[in-house]
């Protein structure tokens, strides 16, 4: 049922925010690990860098550093497939959703 990956990942993604700003960590990576073979069936998903971004919040240690890789990897391929006009663009609208999303700024 590849046609529900995208509304399942948007869901989770909601859920990891909201644990995370009521101070649920442990909440947000369990919700976040749930995420992963989601991201890998879909393969490139528009907001994975948004997942990875906020499951590297919910996590420590080696995983919260492989989930900023994985960001990190996410920005990239997506930047690399935009017009270069528009990356400057591209990058604010997702500082802007993570703030939305984490209520707290963080820059990429």
């Amino acid at each position: 049922r590849l046609n529900e990956v995208p509304l399942r990942l948007a869901w989770l993604e909601l859920e990891i925010a909201a644990n995370l700003r009521n101070g649920k960590t442990s909440a947000a990576a369990t919700a976040y690990r749930q995420t992963l073979p989601l991201i890998k069936r879909a393969g490139q998903y528009a907001y994975a860098e948004t997942l990875h971004e906020l499951g590297a919040r919910a996590l420590s240690g080696a995983e919260a550093h492989a989930a900023s890789a994985a960001a990190d990897a996410a920005r990239i391929r997506i930047l690399a497939d935009s017009p270069e006009a528009a990356r400057t663009a591209l990058l604010a609208q997702w500082q802007q959703r993570l703030q939305a999303e984490a209520g707290k700024t963080h820059a990429l």
